[in-house]
């Protein structure tokens, strides 16, 4: 595995989906600086990008929230 592949999949989480794998591929080709898996207030994000004013969060949804036991957790509040 090369090492860049290495780096990317450190980069996300445990089992990212195929649009996730394909926006970090597009992100690092373009040079853009981003943030995988951050928690903020109430969730996580799957990406984050430090723009001003304010942060810029984006969330990736795919065949794996279609889950039952991750629709439930989708819907789930997060604890503080």
């Amino acid at each position: 595995m090369s090492s860049q592949r290495s780096n990317r999949r450190e980069r996300l989480s445990v089992n990212p989906s195929r649009m996730e794998r394909e926006l970090v591929i597009k992100l690092e080709s373009a040079g853009i600086q981003y943030q995988t898996q951050v928690e903020v207030p109430i969730t996580t994000a799957d990406f984050y990008f430090a723009t001003e004013p304010r942060p810029t969060l984006v969330f990736v949804d795919g065949r794996p929230h279609r889950r039952t036991a991750q629709m439930i957790k989708d819907e789930e509040p997060n604890s503080p």
